[in-house]
């Protein structure tokens, strides 16, 4: 079994994780696919996102289309960073291009950091703090 050194049997760590699944592989693949069916190129999207936010540092697509699980009525739901915040409300901005809904959230640079951080700040807690911390 790979992991940890002193990992019990039960136990599943990230190492082992990446054994099994190439998770930026299959979500990337997902959201090619996706694209590709709606004739849409993500350099697209981007053009979409920078009109909204000029700042946008960084566009992601989100929900159905990267989990493999969108059909033809699925909207495209697009997350962008920020060099400031927007708004205290993180609304999604409903756009249209080329008859596709698409939705925009934008998150400030300071508030995926603040995020990021307190991921890993859990990830060091026991299962059932992690859990009430997801919550």
């Amino acid at each position: 079994m790979l992991g940890k050194p002193n990992s019990s049997a039960n136990e599943v760590t990230v190492i082992e994780w990446k054994v099994y699944m190439d998770f930026r592989a299959f979500y990337s693949g997902n959201a090619l696919q996706f694209l590709a069916s709606r004739q849409l190129a993500f350099s697209e999207l981007e053009e979409v996102v920078k009109r909204q936010y000029a700042d946008a540092q960084l566009a992601l697509i989100s929900s159905s289309p990267v989990h493999g699980i969108a059909n033809a009525a699925s909207d495209i739901d697009l997350i962008c960073v920020t060099d400031d915040r927007q708004s205290d409300q993180s609304m999604a901005s409903q756009i249209y291009h080329n008859e596709h809904h698409m939705e925009v959230v934008a998150f400030a640079r300071e508030e995926v950091h603040n995020a990021f951080s307190q991921l890993a700040t859990d990830a060091h807690k026991a299962t059932a703090q992690k859990l009430v911390a997801f919550k």
